[in-house]
């Protein structure tokens, strides 16, 4: 009787030291934090929603294509400012007959046309892309590992308390971070 109050003693003990699966997200993100944040002493964790990841939404490299196109995105629309005022100005400058007029009229028609040119290239990209991943919405979905949706208080460079959001995606053993994107910034 004793030898197994014994057993059971020990045994409470060694599985009481195991960590959680919560223990374990906390304890990798917070490896991940150290990482970026510049004044790690600051940071406070506010808030965590793990669940379940499946493929083909939660698929790293699908995240990390759908991060780059929001990225091209971002350039291509300050682009398009350029090339509204590109043609505004070619209507301005094609009514009038002088050489140096003609002569803006090409330079801003050029910097319309490139527009075009990158825009059309954009589209057939994000086509190819979206395309490829065809095959990938077609299997049924599979378990890739977690994904957390981290809240958390941080002090800044300029010594402000800013608050952070950032997404994880967690292998199932939740032993690395296989995608990480920052909320406020996509």
């Amino acid at each position: 009787m004793r030898q197994i109050f014994i057993i059971l003693l020990f045994s409470s003990f060694f599985v009481s030291c195991t960590f959680t699966q919560e223990q374990k997200v906390n304890k990798l993100i917070k490896e991940e934090m150290n990482k970026t944040l510049v004044n790690i002493d600051s940071y406070d964790p506010v808030e965590m929603q793990i669940d379940s990841a499946f493929t083909p939404y939660d698929d790293p490299t699908f995240l990390n294509d759908l991060k780059e196109m929001g990225e091209e995105s971002k350039s291509l629309f300050m682009m398009s400012k350029d090339a509204e005022w590109a043609k505004s100005m070619m209507d301005l400058y094609e009514e009038m007959n002088m050489p140096y007029y003609r002569n803006q009229y090409l330079k801003n028609k050029e910097e319309y046309d490139a527009f075009l040119k990158t825009m059309k290239d954009f589209q057939s990209k994000w086509e190819k892309r979206m395309l490829s991943y065809k095959p990938l919405f077609d299997k049924s979905p599979s378990f890739v590992g977690y994904k957390v949706r981290h809240k958390y208080r941080y002090v800044n460079d300029g010594y402000q308390t800013v608050f952070g959001n950032m997404l994880f995606i967690i292998d199932k053993d939740i032993k690395h971070v296989l995608f990480s994107c920052d909320l406020e910034r996509a």
